[in-house]
């Protein structure tokens, strides 16, 4: 709930549903959009501070073919086409109001990039192979896959304590709760 509504929305459900790097999100035109799919073809990087289009993304697993989630195509149908580009905000400007937002909730430590490692950790959580997170977030090999796992699963413990944590604190789980009793016998000594 963080981003919805904010410039950097559209970025980082990129980024955590499709498992899209930042250059390669900038470098999204709207013409790489085909019906369910987007078609990473380019990416856009920052040599210095000038923009610059690379045609060669970062391996050649890196140009893709994924599939776009509905709420994402449903947040694209209602983007306005002011440019060829879909995402016109520099590398600055997405990742400073990240940073902005993650701090104002609580999130220090979170990276933009962390998006693309959530990415993953959800698919592996969700069972599918590996080749095909490996396929759709543009991995040359299944050495990040592997780190991911890890990630993967201190994150599912960490939602694991975190739903916990909240069940104890719903009314039902606090009437549940026994209540501690006094002692009367060691409350009259």
């Amino acid at each position: 709930a963080a981003i919805r509504g904010t410039a950097v929305e559209l970025p980082c459900l990129l980024a955590m549903w499709c498992g899209l790097r930042m250059s390669e999100i900038r470098g999204l035109m709207w013409s790489d959009i085909r019906g369910d799919f987007l078609t990473i073809r380019r990416v856009i990087v920052d040599v210095g501070t000038v923009p610059t289009v690379k045609d060669t993304a970062k391996t050649a697993s890196s140009k893709r073919r994924v599939p776009i989630p509905e709420h994402i195509r449903e947040l694209l149908t209602s983007t306005p086409q002011e440019s060829p580009y879909i995402i016109t905000a520099n590398h600055n400007q997405i990742y400073g109001q990240f940073r902005r937002l993650m701090d104002a909730h609580g999130f220090y430590e979170i990276t933009f990039h962390d998006l693309r490692h959530y990415f993953a950790s959800i698919g592996m959580l969700l069972n599918i192979p590996d080749a095909y997170i490996q396929q759709d977030g543009g991995w040359a090999t299944d050495s990040i896959m592997k780190r991911t796992k890890l990630f993967a699963i201190l994150m599912a413990a960490a939602m694991l304590l975190t739903l916990c944590a909240c069940a104890d604190k719903t009314p039902q789980a606090q009437e549940a709760a026994p209540v501690p009793q006094a002692d009367n016998q060691a409350a009259e000594n």
